[in-house]
């Protein structure tokens, strides 16, 4: 491949905060090109949780896109959460990637909770199982 080319291969290769550039030369100009990319959710968002009856609980699932600009939308099989702040049991902070309960959690409300992070370029979901144990009971000594 020459520089007079119009024709060139552009490789994007990920680097560390998931947004993938390169910069490609033609003819007459360099060019820097950033991919928008829909969002996507780290390795290390958690899979599962685990917390005892009647605690709280607190669960960080920030994702990464470009642009930037993320909105999440937290549900429980066709129910989707409410925030605290309006009618429900559940707190959204950091923009709604972190739920909290606002109270503390029930063995009933165990299951299956999903994420939707969204942005100008699409949508991702994200499964988190929450695992509620019961409350350990302590006996007092006769």
């Amino acid at each position: 491949m020459s520089l007079n080319s119009t024709h060139y291969t552009m490789l994007y290769p990920q680097n560390g905060d998931g947004i993938v550039t390169t910069d490609c030369v033609t003819s007459l100009h360099a060019v820097h090109y950033v991919r928008a990319d829909k969002p996507y959710f780290p390795s290390a968002v958690p899979v599962v949780a685990v917390t005892e009856e009647n605690a709280l609980l607190t669960i960080n699932v920030t994702a990464r896109a470009n642009p930037a600009d993320i909105t999440y939308r937290w549900s429980r099989g066709a129910v989707t959460l409410v925030p605290a702040t309006t009618t429900g049991r559940w707190r959204q902070d950091a923009g709604g990637a972190v739920m909290t309960a606002a109270e503390g959690l029930r063995r009933d409300e165990a299951g299956v909770y999903t994420v939707e992070a969204s942005n100008s370029e699409g949508s991702t979901t994200h499964d988190v199982n929450i695992d509620v144990h019961c409350e350990h009971v302590h006996a007092l000594a006769a």
